[in-house]
């Protein structure tokens, strides 16, 4: 049985950054989402995305396919349970990228799954970075800041852990060795590795 970490962090916190560091040192794996938006150059179906209308996405939903769904840019994504499931066969670490909504939802429907939060340095931090962008209007920015505030609750009263992003190296180093914390927590470790402790206690 593999392992689900979900992975909260508010918008501007560096998450992307952070796991751009990580993603060659193949600490995990990722599941392929739903999308209805259009695939853009160079993504392949199935392999990026399963790229599918809206009325597709609506009919999964209503059938209970969804771990988890959310709505980006007026496009809907979904993590399937199919997809999940089969990742964690093969014993692999599955990472989610998740909203507080659907990192509750993970750990209600896999209760091992760990939740791990990004935060930044200061709430100031995070305004600058945001604004620093350059991309968004002043409504957008502070959408994000307003929501940035339930993230973070909803990180004190869930999260397992949680990583300040102060600097990136750091933050990469947390990152890695919370994961390999995670692989040798009692629960997740005797659950992982049922067959070789059964081995281990009859030999013994």
């Amino acid at each position: 049985m593999g392992q689900i970490i979900t992975l909260t962090a508010p918008s501007g916190a560096g998450k992307s950054t952070i796991l751009g560091r990580l993603n060659s040192k193949k600490l995990f794996t990722f599941s392929v989402s739903v999308t209805t938006r259009a695939p853009r150059e160079g993504e392949e179906d199935g392999v990026d995305y399963y790229f599918v209308s809206e009325e597709k996405f609506h009919s999964l939903l209503s059938e209970g396919k969804f771990l988890e769904t959310a709505i980006v840019h007026g496009n809907f994504y979904g993590t399937l349970f199919s997809e999940v499931d089969q990742i964690l066969s093969t014993d692999a670490t599955l990472l989610l990228e998740l909203n507080p909504e659907g990192a509750s939802n993970a750990k209600a429907y896999y209760p091992t799954s760990v939740a791990i939060m990004i935060l930044p340095p200061s709430y100031e931090l995070l305004s600058e970075r945001l604004k620093g962008r350059a991309t968004d209007s002043v409504q957008v920015v502070q959408k994000r800041l307003s929501a940035a505030r339930g993230e973070i609750k909803w990180g004190i009263d869930n999260a397992d852990y949680f990583i300040i992003n102060a600097q990136l190296d750091q933050a990469v180093e947390d990152f890695e060795n919370i994961i390999n914390i995670i692989k040798c927590k009692h629960s997740v470790f005797v659950e992982n590795n049922k067959k070789y402790l059964e081995e281990l206690t009859n030999i013994m």
